[in-house]
């Protein structure tokens, strides 16, 4: 099923190696794992299911003679490869019911409850236990599924690397079944080794790509390929490949929360903003119909946040921050008890989570609301990540308040308690013993800090990152541009290593606060390469194309300034007009209109 989107293994991987290049990760599409329950859950337990339309065409043939179990195991498939673990886990458990021997059934709950982590994997053994008890209920082709996943969980439990064992009997089933397009999937889905550091596949991604082609090709409107093939392109150099599944998923799935969703992931990529939005939305309502209709609570529709936070991203990057706003205020009665678990390496969640604004903020680098919003925010001490987070982007917002007020000496106090925060954290989660200067601030300031709990390193590799952007603002604002530019550097670089994820897990790119800044200090070519570097890594964004034009009209080049104001706002024609870049653009414009009609037409 989702074999390296969210097995166990994949899972086991990411946590013993959560440093990952930044093309190296599609290899599970950011890992969509999902919040767990409180307690392990029960399958029997479950309520009974709907049955349910528009989730996908997959058909998952099996042996068991009851129409109503087939019925049931389709609706299952379909939704396993929605990603929609809730609903495929109470279709699965309502096949059983039909047919308590059914020794497939089992095995599919085996494989949605490890696509849910660590925590259930006492409760999805006890399900692959149960199918290899009832083996002799099974046909042939039924029999290898529940091999492969025996290997799959000695190998998971022994490296979390290895999946030869198991990759050799899904090639097995390919062979004997060749129409089994599911067992082409799972085969695809064993493999991939990410994107090496220039954006080429790695050599089981190559095979990856190569099986998920054959699939559209002889079944151009699977579902289930369709929304996997994006998955195995969005992260790639060349995101555009999936355009055409983009086009066409939700209309294969109009009814699945996350399959109205997924087209959003390449229009981001190709900076198609626009229609991105429009899967957002479509997507908001459909998982608000269902947890409506079905009374079914945001722990058990991990989607719905993900959406609302990748909706909110692609909002600002085409200027609505209204409607920005307007969505992140859902965020707060989106919080589920157990939604916390979800994306624990995303800082740009932790954020949210300390004020749903905040990001939007940090975005604009409006410093002074980021400020004024950390000081109404009080995070729980059972939450010391937010804790800890929330006291150094209070000292990033001060220090960058600083610099913008030309104040170098108090942004280096603030980059300063900063860098000692970072240290301090970075100890304590590397439970290192107290020594008589554990609590004393750094003497040099902690460019990387490491620390082996999975949970906070990605926190600490973010901050990291806003620690060497202040200290580098502060060298452009003592004129030690080079020195500034080695920093920002080696931020960028800290960036890319953060690897790929849905939405990008730092806000704003590092190469645009190295714009601004550095055109802030007169150094235009600078700054104009640092804006073209941003604008690559969000295309036709319209804070990278504002840059470049505010660069050209510093720089006093008339023509340059006056095309790319209009590129500018041909990028943000819907967004809020009362944005201080749309109104300057617009009235450059007007000006030169004015200007250039004088000209033609002289009193």
């Amino acid at each position: 099923m989702r074999k390296s989107v969210c097995t166990l293994a994949a899972l086991l991987v990411f946590a013993a190696s959560p440093s990952i290049p930044a093309f190296a990760q599609m290899q599970m599409p950011a890992c969509h794992t999902m919040p767990h329950p409180a307690t392990s859950r029960v399958p029997s337990d479950l309520p009974a299911p709907e049955h349910m339309t528009g989730i996908g065409n997959g058909h998952f043939p099996i042996s068991s003679k009851n129409p109503e179990t087939q019925q049931w195991f389709d609706q299952g498939i379909n939704l396993t490869y929605d990603f929609w673990d809730y609903e495929a886990e109470r279709a699965f458990a309502q096949a059983v019911r039909t047919d308590p021997n059914c020794a497939i059934c089992h095995w599919a709950l085996y494989e949605i409850i490890t696509s849910r982590g660590k925590e259930e994997l006492g409760t999805a053994h006890e399900e692959l236990q149960k199918a290899v008890a009832l083996e002799s209920k099974a046909d042939t082709r039924e029999k290898l599924y529940i091999a492969a996943a025996q290997e799959e969980e000695k190998e998971s439990l022994a490296s979390g690397e290895d999946h030869t064992a198991t990759q050799t009997i899904f090639r097995q089933i390919v062979k004997k079944y060749p129409a089994d397009t599911f067992a082409k999937l799972m085969l695809a889905e064993s493999l991939g080794e990410g994107y090496d550091k220039d954006g080429n596949p790695r050599k089981g991604t190559q095979e990856k790509i190569a099986i998920l082609q054959e699939v559209l090709k002889q079944h151009p409107d699977d579902s289930a390929a369709n929304h996997l093939w994006i998955h195995a392109v969005e992260a790639s150099p060349h995101p555009e490949q999936a355009l055409h599944s983009a086009e066409i998923l939700a209309t294969l799935a109009p009814n699945s929360g996350h399959m109205t969703h997924m087209p959003g992931h390449i229009f981001y990529r190709t900076g198609d903003y626009a229609r991105a939005q429009q899967s957002f939305d479509l997507s908001t309502s459909v998982d608000e119909a269902y947890m409506r209709a079905q009374h079914v609570s945001v722990d058990d529709d991990w989607n719905y946040v993900h959406n609302l936070m990748y909706s909110i991203a692609n909002l600002m990057e085409e200027g609505h921050m209204q409607q920005a706003s307007i969505i992140s205020a859902k965020l707060t009665a989106a919080r589920g008890d157990q939604a916390a678990t979800l994306y624990p390496w995303s800082t740009r969640d932790s954020i949210a989570r300390i004020n749903p604004q905040l990001p939007i903020a940090l975005r604009t680098g409006d410093w002074s609301r980021v400020q004024s919003m950390l000081a109404a925010s009080h995070p729980s001490g059972t939450t010391p990540n937010l804790a800890f987070l929330s006291g150094v982007l209070d000292k990033f917002a001060k220090g960058m308040q600083a610099v913008q007020d030309h104040d170098a000496d108090q942004a280096k106090v603030n980059s300063l308690a900063l860098d000692a925060e970072l240290w301090r954290f970075s100890q304590q989660n590397h439970h290192a013993p107290e020594s008589k200067d554990s609590k004393a601030a750094p003497t040099q300031p902690v460019d990387q800090p490491l620390s082996p709990d999975p949970a906070s390193e990605p926190l600490l590799k973010n901050v990291a990152i806003l620690s060497l952007e202040l200290r580098a603002a502060i060298l452009v604002e003592n004129k030690s541009i080079p020195e500034a530019q080695k920093l920002f550097a080696q931020a960028k670089q800290q960036e890319e290593d953060l690897g790929y994820h849905e939405p990008p897990a730092f806000i704003r790119p590092v190469a645009e606060q190295e714009a601004s800044l550095i055109m802030s200090a007169g150094d235009s070519k600078a700054a104009t390469e640092a804006w073209k570097q941003a604008l690559k890594d969000r295309p036709n964004s319209g804070f990278p194309l504002y840059g470049l034009a505010a660069t050209a009209e510093k720089e006093g080049d008339t023509q340059r300034a006056t095309a790319e104001y209009q590129e500018f706002l041909q990028a943000w024609k819907t967004a809020d007009p009362d944005l201080p870049e749309v109104a300057h653009a617009r009235q450059w414009l007007a000006i030169k209109d004015t200007q250039s009609a004088s000209v033609a037409h002289p009193e």
